[in-house]
Parts: structure tokens; C-alpha cells; sequence
């Protein structure tokens, strides 16, 4: 089965696509006990689990009564805005320039003069790094679903 946005090759089974996250199958199907399938009009979320997992709980609620296309629209987004938390390790190593990566401009130059609060601060921030990364992907998760809900009303 093929993407209609994007081309990509899915299996059989796929609900949504690998690379763009599109429905592959916008129509859901149940079977009843029956053995006839009849579709169903309860909202459905299209997002990837890899995504939908790190969403904020009130995101993940309103984006499941949104169209297929805005459920698409918002992973694109996402997967284009988000921050990784290896890349922040990576810049943990460059005088702390994990905060310029997820905007802390002003906190870059206090770590910056007081060389990483002599050392302790930096070695502190190894265990906090996870969290603050966390927080900007639901910060920026948060603002993608504002956008996307002002633009489609």
C-alpha cells in the first residue's frame, strides 16, 4: 500500500504512514460479532505512536477531533520543530550551548560567564538535560495545536 501524499512504500496492516504520518485508510472499519465490518463515527487519532506518546494528555484530546489532514498538518510540524535530546548532550559538551538549541539565550550567558557554575552547574544539567528538552517538545507542541486550531476556525 502507498502513501497518496508522500509515495512511500506500507505494509498491509498500516493505518498510517511511516514517513509523513498520513491515514492510509481514512475511513475506520470494525467488525461486529457478526463478521460484517460497518464504520464507525467515533473520532480517531492518526498520530504515530512515537509521537502521540510524547504529547501533552490535552493535545492528544482535541487532536483526535480534528480532520485527518489537520492531524497531519500537526505531525508535520511537530517533527519539524522538535528538539532531540541527544543533539542537546552533543552541545552539553560546547560550553553549554544546549540552551541557545532549546532558546534560553539569556540562561546560556549566565552558564557561559560563571563557567558553568564552576563546574557544578554543568554537571547538574547532565541529569536535567532530558527534562528540559521534554518540556520545550511540549512547549512547541502546545503552540503548533494553538496555530493550527486559530488557523481552522
Amino acid at each position: 500500500m502507498y502513501c497518496s501524499k508522500c509515495g512511500t512504500q506500507n505494509s498491509e496492516g498500516d493505518v498510517y504512514c511511516r514517513k509523513c504520518g498520513l491515514p492510509l485508510n481514512p475511513a475506520p472499519q470494525t467488525q461486529t460479532s457478526s463478521g460484517k465490518s460497518t464504520s464507525t463515527n467515533t473520532p480517531k487519532s492518526y498520530l504515530p505512536e512515537s509521537i502521540s506518546d510524547k504529547l501533552p494528555s490535552m493535545v492528544k484530546v482535541e487532536l483526535v477531533k480534528m480532520s485527518p489532514e489537520q492531524q497531519s498538518l500537526f505531525v508535520e510540524e511537530y517533527r519539524r520543530k522538535k528538539k532531540s535530546v541527544g543533539v542537546a548532550y552533543l552541545l552539553w559538551f560546547f560550553f553549554g550551548l544546549y540552551y541557545i538549541y532549546l532558546g534560553k539565550i539569556g540562561w546560556w550567558f549566565v552558564y557561559f560567564f560563571t563557567i558553568g557554575g564552576l563546574g557544578i552547574w554543568a554537571f547538574v544539567n547532565l541529569f536535567l538535560i532530558p527534562g528540559m528538552v521534554r518540556n520545550y517538545n511540549k512547549d512547541v507542541a502546545m503552540d503548533i495545536f494553538r496555530d493550527l486550531k486559530m488557523t481552522s476556525t
